[in-house]
């Protein structure tokens, strides 16, 4: 969820193990290994898939790029399990039904401190 649009998402296909992956922080270059080797597809095939996806988790402001290496790490899910038998591309879903809604939620009027310190124009709830 993004708390600054009130969009949520879901992913589908393998998505979810490619985020898996960038949690544990491995380079996009690396989870393209792990397709290639997994899926027996070419390279460039894994590359714009991966390409396209990690794109849309950037515009959504749902990860940012490392900076020159920070805090990665090669990827380790080769044997995970829950992998697809069979390739299809990642993908992300957005959801903008509840927009509204999320927004007006009073966690966005709050301090750099976090909830419950409201910014420093409001009073206390």
């Amino acid at each position: 969820m993004n708390l600054e649009s009130g969009h949520y998402f879901s992913t589908r296909n393998i998505g979810a193990l490619v985020w898996a992956c960038i949690e544990q922080g491995a380079a996009v270059d690396a989870i393209s290994g792990v397709i290639v080797n997994r899926y027996q597809i070419e390279k460039i095939d894994a590359d714009r898939a991966l390409a396209k996806f990690v794109g849309e988790l950037l515009q959504h402001g749902l990860v940012r790029e490392a900076v020159d290496g920070e805090n990665t790490r090669p990827a380790t899910l080769d044997d995970a399990t829950g992998w697809p038998a069979t390739w299809s591309a990642p993908q992300v879903e957005v959801y903008t039904d509840m927009e509204d809604l999320l927004l007006l939620d009073p966690i966005h009027d709050v301090s750099d401190a976090g909830w419950p310190m409201p910014l420093p124009d409001q009073p206390a709830a």
